[in-house]
């Protein structure tokens, strides 16, 4: 069985003569074997569903390519988070270590603020040592963080089309620091091309 993280990025096009109801999906699919937790990378069309409210939807395009991605590993080191630190700091680590050669990753903490432990880099020894670093903090400002982090990977390579920018969040998702509203974070999320990964922490 596959665990499989989709990524939906709607856009209507509408002509100045003829009008349409046009939808481009884009559809990132990251598989991994729920076993060994190593990638599948021979994904065929029937290996996938893709639901919009509950109808599956064709696949008109499948592509299986490798290209390179920015990482965005954020994780939030807030009062509540602070016992689980050890594991979220593992975690993290392993997760940069999977990381390939041509990907490039940001590791950021937050509580009230965002902090950088490492700026965008392909040296990921050095990035998962980054870790050591991490801090213990008081509130969550969990949206903005994300608002932060989303910024960061829309303007990261701004107009190239071959990359994938991906934020990855460890939290135990509670945002009990409101400087951003849950839409704001939604919209910029929606008009970028960063597909966001939660790991909910409990």
């Amino acid at each position: 069985m596959f665990a499989i993280a989709l990524s939906l990025l709607l856009q209507a096009a509408q002509g100045p003569v003829f009008t349409a109801q046009t939808q481009m999906v884009t559809v990132t699919v990251s598989a991994t074997d729920e076993r060994t937790g190593t990638v599948v990378s021979d994904l065929k069309p029937d290996d996938l569903a893709v639901l919009e409210d509950g109808k599956r939807q064709d696949i008109s395009h499948f592509e299986r390519e490798a290209v390179p991605s920015s990482v965005v590993i954020l994780l939030d080191t807030s009062l509540s988070m602070r016992q689980l630190k050890p594991a979220v700091r593992e975690a993290a680590g392993n997760l940069i270590r999977s990381l390939r050669p041509d990907d490039e990753v940001h590791v950021a903490t937050f509580d009230t603020r965002y902090h950088i432990l490492t700026d965008f880099t392909k040296n990921h020894e050095a990035a998962a040592k980054s870790l050591e670093g991490m801090g213990d903090g008081s509130n969550t400002a969990l949206n903005a963080a994300i608002y932060q982090a989303t910024r960061l990977l829309e303007k990261r390579y701004e107009g190239e089309l071959e990359r994938r920018r991906v934020l990855i969040l460890l939290s135990d998702a509670e945002d009990t620091h409101n400087t951003y509203s849950y839409e704001s974070v939604e919209e910029a999320l929606r008009r970028s091309a960063v597909v966001c990964y939660v790991v909910h922490i409990q």
